[in-house]
C-alpha cells in the first residue's frame, strides 16, 4: 500500500503536512484512528496546484472551528490501485464523517465505494463529464465541491496576443486523465479561435517530462502546461528543460507559474480550498450534501515573472493592457 495516514495538528502553523516524522504529522494510532467526527482526506498525487487547495482547506478548518475530532490524510501518489483502496477504507469507515478527495482520479474511486457518505471534492475540472455531479447549482446526491475549469479561451488569447497567430503551442498532457481529455478540449477550441496551433505530446508519467520537451525543441517557442495532473506534477522538470532550449512557459495554475513560468493566467487554488473547508462546515452543520452548490472560481489571475518575461521579449504593459480590457 503506498500510502500513510497522519494526524494533523491543532496548532498547524500554515506548512503542508507531509512527512510522518516532522512535529505537526504523525502515524495515527488504533485508538486515533477510532475517534468520531473525522475528516478524511484522500490526495491522489502531490503538485503545486493540488498542494494548494489542502493549504486552503487546512488553514480554514482551524480557523472556522468545525468541530472535527479529527482530520486523517492519506497521498496515494498517483497509485490507482490505493486510490481504489484508500477509498474502500475511508467509505467503510464509520468515523469518516466526510470524506474529502482531491483530483478527479481520487473523487471517482471514492465515489464508487462511499454510497450514501457525504463526499467533498477539491478542484475537478469537469465534475459532470467525470460522473460526479449532475449539475452545479444543485448537484444532489451526496457529492458537492469545487471545480478549477481554467479561462481556456482567455489562456489562449493570452498567448496569441504575446507571440501572434500562427505560434505552435507545445502542450505535454496524460491522455488517460478524464479531466485531461475536458481541458484539451477546450484549449484546442481557444487555440483553433485566435489562429494558434498546438503540438501535442503524450506522456504517462512525470518521468516522460525531459523527453516531451526534447521532442518540441525547434518545432514550438511555447510550452503551455495544462490542466492535467501528470503534467502539473512534472512541471519542475518541464521548465527546467525548456529553459536550457530556450522555450518559454506558460503556468495556469499559481503552483507552476511558481516553479518557474514565465507566465500565467489561472485560478486560486488555495481559495478553491477555502470554499471545500466551507462546504464541509456546512456538512458538519446538517446542510445536505446535494444543497450545496459546486464552487468556482470566477475570476482569472494574471501572473508575470518581470525578469523572466524581460529575457524572452515579453511586453509587459501590452500584457497587462490587455488583461485589463478582458476582464473589467
Amino acid at each position: 500500500m503506498k500510502y500513510r495516514e497522519i494526524k494533523i495538528s491543532a496548532l498547524f502553523s500554515g506548512v503542508l503536512c507531509f512527512i510522518a516524522s516532522s512535529g505537526l504529522c504523525q502515524e495515527l494510532t488504533p485508538s486515533e484512528k477510532a475517534a468520531s467526527n473525522q475528516i478524511c482526506v484522500a490526495q491522489y498525487v502531490s503538485h503545486p496546484a493540488l498542494d494548494a487547495v489542502y493549504e486552503g482547506f487546512l488553514e480554514t478548518v482551524f480557523k472556522s472551528g468545525i468541530k472535527a475530532d479529527r482530520i486523517r490524510f492519506a497521498n496515494v501518489a498517483g497509485d490507482a490501485v490505493a486510490a481504489r483502496s484508500l477509498a474502500d477504507q475511508f467509505c467503510g469507515d464509520k468515523n469518516c464523517v466526510v470524506v474529502y478527495s482531491l483530483a478527479t482520479p481520487m473523487s471517482q474511486s471514492v465515489k464508487q465505494s462511499c454510497g450514501k457518505k457525504p463526499v467533498v471534492f477539491g478542484a475537478i475540472t469537469d465534475p459532470i463529464s467525470a460522473n460526479l455531479v449532475s449539475n452545479f447549482e444543485r448537484p444532489g446526491g451526496n457529492l458537492t465541491g469545487t471545480s478549477d475549469q481554467w479561462p481556456y479561451a482567455l489562456q489562449m488569447e493570452m498567448i496569441a496576443t504575446v507571440w501572434g497567430k500562427g505560434t505552435v503551442v507545445g502542450v505535454p498532457f496524460n491522455p488517460g486523465e478524464a479531466n485531461t481529455r475536458y481541458a484539451m478540449e477546450k484549449t484546442r477550441e481557444g487555440a483553433k479561435a485566435v489562429g494558434l496551433k498546438l503540438l501535442e505530446v503524450p506522456i504517462n508519467s512525470p518521468s516522460e517530462a525531459l523527453q516531451s520537451v526534447e521532442s518540441m525543441v525547434g518545432r514550438s517557442r511555447v510550452v503551455y502546461i495544462p490542466a492535467d495532473n501528470t503534467a502539473m506534477a512534472a512541471a519542475k522538470g518541464i521548465i527546467t528543460a525548456a529553459k536550457r532550449h530556450g522555450i518559454t512557459v506558460i503556468a495556469g495554475d499559481p503552483g507552476t507559474f511558481d516553479a518557474g513560468a514565465a507566465i500565467g493566467l489561472g485560478v486560486s487554488y488555495r481559495d478553491l480550498g477555502v470554499v471545500n473547508a466551507t462546504q464541509i462546515g456546512s456538512i458538519f452543520h446538517g446542510k445536505p450534501v446535494g444543497d450545496i452548490s459546486v464552487g468556482v472560481s470566477d475570476h482569472p489571475l494574471l501572473m508575470i515573472d518581470e525578469k523572466r518575461a524581460r529575457e524572452v521579449n515579453i511586453d509587459v504593459s501590452k500584457l497587462r493592457n490587455w488583461y485589463a480590457a478582458r476582464t473589467k
